[in-house]
Formats: structure tokens, sequence, C-alpha cells
């Protein structure tokens, strides 16, 4: 199945807690407000992110399981910030035909193939992660 061509938004899908890193990507995407991230989930690091948040970074909450779907078929790439050992949400980013972001750690290093099926960041930081934002183009990737 041909994956429709990418959305201008990157896209988060995850429980808004600590270890999972989403603090890392709104401090990348503050940085860069020509992008745009789509964080779709709840928890209690919400208030805390929104509140850091820049008009490029749009909170929709917990969405229905057919609305992420859409979501993740029409994103530009998916980001993964945590460490995990294994992570589900990137394997279905890409068998929505869509490219990985993911922090060079853990169960993504088993499911992202840099340049073909993504792209990692090296160091756990914002910087790292903007930097890989910055230079993506997701037409050069083929999940």
């Amino acid at each position: 199945a041909q994956a429709q061509p990418p959305g201008d938004y990157f896209l988060i899908v995850s429980r808004l807690i600590p270890y999972k890193r989403i603090d890392l990507a709104v401090e990348a995407f503050r940085a860069m407000p020509d992008k745009k991230l789509v964080i779709v989930g709840d928890g209690r690091d919400r208030a805390a992110l929104a509140a850091r948040a820049t008009p490029n970074i749009a909170f929709l909450g917990r969405q229905p399981r057919e609305r992420v779907r859409e979501l993740l078929q029409g994103c530009r790439a998916f980001l993964f910030p945590g460490l995990e050992d294994f992570g589900i949400a990137p394997v279905e980013a890409l068998s929505a035909g869509r490219p990985v972001i993911a922090f060079a750690g853990g169960g993504a290093l088993d499911t992202v193939a840099p340049g073909e099926t993504g792209e990692f960041f090296t160091d756990q930081s914002a910087e790292s992660l903007r930097a890989v934002v910055d230079r993506f183009d997701a037409v050069a990737y083929d999940p």
C-alpha cells in the first residue's frame, strides 16, 4: 500500500510522563517555529509541557484509535524521544508508512534503520533532536 504524501507536521503519540522525554521535543520545536509538532496523549506532565509550548506545538489530548491512525498516516515523521526496551509506537508509525526519528537507544535500535525507515538522534537532548528534524526530508525514506 502506497503511503499518502507526508503532511506538514511531526507527530508524537505517548503518555505525557517524565521518562517519555516529550520535554525534549517541546524544547526542540520551540527553537523551530517554522515546523509543526502535534502531540497526542495525556498524562501528569501535560500542563507543564503545554506551558512551555509555542504556537507551532499542538496538544490534542487522548484521541480515538482511528484518529491516531489518520494522524500517523498524515505526519511527516513520528518522533520517539524516550529510551525504552521496546516501544510499540514507532512500529505502528512504520506500519503506517511513516519514518521515525528516535533516540538512538533501546528498542528503537532494532526497529529503525537509519537512512531507510528513519533517523536517530544520538544525544538525548533538545539540540540533538532539533539537528535531525532540521535536516529531515520525508521524501527520502521508504518505511
